[in-house]
């Protein structure tokens, strides 16, 4: 029994001291240098195909679905008609226009005719007008003439240079060239009377032109109204693309303005879309260069592309800035909603503190960290904040600088102040 107890109490107290034994024992370790490198700057981000145009055809205008000419997946240029919505009402409603604008029509000819002979008419009644003016010059200048005579005849019959008699004869001719001028004045009168009531005549007619006039252009307006919503009836096309949906079948009563009846969507060229994070938006700009890699297609084949446009703004819920990459797609290879991976590359490299890749070691819960030399011969553990990876070195964006000793690969866990020994 005392061999055993003996044996025992030797037994508990030998793990304490092999504890102790391997907290102080220094472990050989080599050690790499944080430095400084000039690394180009790139970020790996999600990337999405997004078709260069794509929208939703909705019907403008209230029918049946009399006819389909388009399916999914098919190619239709611009212009083309994918379906034709029946609409009898306006059929009759078009005839009717038609019928009102002919109408119209005859009214104008009826009164351009009017009008015409109205202006003949006013032309006859100033021709007498100026034919019973010349008249009346002639009257006037007969009674002057008249009048000359007649006091010539009666001074010399005053002076009994010659016989009473012949004043007589002279005065009838005087009165004679006025009654002619009173009729010629009577003549013109009544002509000008003739021009006015001919002028009122053209009057009226034009204003009944001009009024059948209105009514055309009228008639016309809602003529061309009516076949613009007519239009309407055919669904087409906006841009050449691909029918990607079709929701609407043959007889199918459609309302204006309500659901799709097509979708389609142009992809002969595409928009990639790159959400960058805030922390690169600030070397990401247009015509930056970008490697696209899309699962649907073997990992060697890559497009190049360079970024087009950049929104110029970060999401507030995301934080992050997309720029799209706009590109030929010809083949069709890339369809809208393919999700990729894109790599975007400065074109000028950024000196950046950095380590090799086996120096950093990650907590369970992917917080990374080094194990830093403290005064020459301890090991301390520092967390660090990463940055781009080149498959070889790790940027180091915050923990340590430039010129800090750490443990470089080792298969152990250090502890806190653990005793080291560095080794070439």
């Amino acid at each position: 029994m005392l061999i055993l107890l003996w044996l025992s109490g030797g037994c508990a107290k030998n793990p304490p001291t092999a504890v102790r034994d391997m907290k102080h024992r220094v472990t050989p370790v080599r050690t790499v240098e944080v430095q400084a490198v000039a690394m180009p700057r790139r970020t790996i981000q999600p990337a999405t195909v997004r078709a260069l145009y794509h929208t939703q055809l909705r019907p403008r205008i209230a029918g049946y679905v009399g006819e389909i000419d388009a399916d999914i997946g098919q190619v239709v240029e611009a212009g083309a008609v994918l379906a034709v919505i029946e609409v009898p009402e306006m059929d009759e409603q078009r005839r009717i226009l038609l019928a009102e604008l002919a109408s119209a029509q005859a009214r104008r000819r009826r009164y351009e005719a009017e009008v015409e002979l109205a202006g003949a008419e006013l032309r006859s009644a100033t021709a007498r007008l100026a034919q019973a003016e010349s008249e009346a010059e002639k009257a006037n200048a007969a009674l002057a003439a008249a009048e000359a005579e007649f006091q010539r005849t009666r001074d010399l019959v005053q002076r009994r240079s010659l016989e009473p008699r012949l004043l007589d004869e002279v005065r009838l001719r005087r009165d004679a060239a006025l009654a002619e001028q009173e009729a010629a004045k009577s003549t013109v009168a009544s002509a000008q009377a003739a021009v006015g009531v001919a002028e009122a005549r053209v009057a009226v007619a034009q204003s009944e032109l001009d009024a059948a006039q209105a009514a055309i252009e009228v008639a016309q307006r809602t003529l061309a109204e009516l076949e613009t919503r007519m239009a309407y009836r055919e669904i087409k096309a906006p841009f050449r693309g691909v029918i990607t949906e079709r929701q609407v079948e043959l007889g199918q009563l459609v309302a204006a303005e309500g659901s799709p009846l097509f979708t389609i969507a142009a992809i002969d060229r595409v928009r990639v879309q790159v959400p960058i994070p805030e922390a690169d938006v600030g070397w990401v700009g247009v015509g930056q260069s970008m490697e696209l890699r899309f699962p649907a297609f073997p990992a060697e084949q890559v497009w190049n592309v360079a970024v087009t446009r950049t929104s110029t703004a970060l999401d507030e819920q995301t934080r992050t800035m997309i720029v799209e990459a706009e590109f030929e797609n010809t083949d069709r290879k890339l369809l809208p909603g393919m999700f990729g991976v894109a790599t975007i590359t400065s074109a000028q490299a950024a000196e950046v503190a950095a380590l090799p890749a086996r120096a950093l070691r990650f907590t369970e819960a992917g917080e990374a960290y080094v194990y830093a030399v403290a005064d020459g011969d301890t090991v301390r553990r520092m967390p660090v904040t990463t940055g781009q990876d080149t498959g070889h070195l790790i940027e180091i964006l915050a923990g340590i600088e430039v010129g800090t000793l750490v443990v470089d690969a080792h298969l152990e866990r250090f502890e806190e102040g653990q005793p080291i020994r560095l080794v070439d």
